[in-house]
């Protein structure tokens, strides 16, 4: 009995007859995206798709700071390594998703390593890799000065005072004005991604874009840029707030100052370090979403709580100071 052909019977006996290093050459051109799709079609594709090496080259290619040596090596050792790694780096995290109690027990600060790049006009301007939180050099026992981060503001710096800093050319030279804010937010991108060495996970905790570009409270100068990501708990949002701040125009230049991240509340209060390992253990099982409407919008909800939690303190604090006044 002769059995009828079809267009998904074609397919697959027309792709089984590629050459495997031309199979493999088609997969070469494929963003991310196209490739985790492509895989579940074919078992050709299926099967070349798998391919680490296919992961690692867009790995890298996303996120240059991933071709330092030895972080290739660890990225390698975890569980997927690079394919899933650019499953967990590349969706940002959820912004209308509640964050799951952690898995396990709470991320050490020795055991995250965060990967940083930051982009001007798609150039790579800054690319780091930092093995564990930084701790302040000390001679003290490890395990004290440790149990100081978790009880202090939490606070990491990309940005050492031994590093070159990095520059940002400004069209015309004019580093003032609203225009220079505009091609910031345009021509700034930044990534930030945490990598748990314990658990084989990452998270990317920043905006593609920025969230917004301000002046810097003390020079018209000097400008923040605000990149972040907005982290929904069962009561509050959280602000991963990581920004890169800027000035000192020289030449048409603007020299990068600070690339760093803390964790804000909705008060504006700064977490404390043991506070921010449990929103990363929670973050690195999160739900992942592509696109950043979301969170844009989620970031300007929660900038509008935080100005109302201002202004409803600041009366409160009048009244109280009235009734203070007129009790004598």
């Amino acid at each position: 009995m002769e059995v009828a052909s079809t267009p998904e019977r074609e397919a697959a006996v027309t792709i089984s007859g590629l050459h495997p290093d031309l199979l493999k050459h088609i997969l070469h051109l494929l963003d991310g995206a196209a490739l985790a799709a492509i895989g579940s079609t074919a078992t050709e594709f299926r099967d070349a798709s798998g391919d680490q090496m296919l992961w690692r080259r867009l790995v890298n290619e996303s996120w240059p700071a991933t071709s330092e040596t030895e972080l290739h090596r660890l990225i390698a050792s975890t569980p997927g390594g690079f394919r899933a790694f650019y499953a967990d780096s590349c969706p940002l995290v959820s912004a209308d998703s509640v964050l799951p109690a952690p898995e396990g027990p709470q991320p050490s600060p020795v055991d995250l390593v965060s990967i940083v790049d930051v982009r001007h006009r798609g150039r790579i301007i800054f690319s780091k890799v930092l093995y564990g939180v930084p701790l302040p050099e000390s001679g003290e026992d490890p395990q004290r000065v440790e149990d100081w981060f978790l009880d202090s503001p939490f606070r990491i710096d990309a940005l050492d005072t031994k590093d070159d800093p990095p520059v940002i050319s400004v069209a015309g030279g004019d580093c003032t004005g609203d225009e220079v804010r505009r091609r910031l937010a345009e021509d700034v991108q930044m990534s930030w991604i945490v990598l748990d060495l314990t658990r084989g996970r990452a998270v990317n905790l920043t905006s593609w874009t920025p969230l917004e570009v301000e002046r810097y409270w003390y020079s018209d100068l000097e400008y923040q840029i605000k990149f972040g990501t907005v982290l929904p708990l069962e009561r509050e949002c959280i602000y991963c707030a990581v920004s890169v701040r800027c000035g000192g125009c020289e030449e048409g230049e603007l020299k990068v100052r600070e690339i760093a991240m803390t964790m804000e509340d909705v008060e504006g209060r700064n977490l404390l370090g043991r506070e921010s390992m449990d929103i990363f253990g929670r973050a690195l099982g999160s739900v992942r979403r592509k696109g950043e409407e979301v969170l844009k919008r989620k970031y300007a909800e929660f900038l509008r709580t935080r100005s109302e939690n201002k202004e409803r303190k600041a009366k409160r604090d009048k009244r109280i100071d009235m009734a203070c006044v007129l009790s004598g």
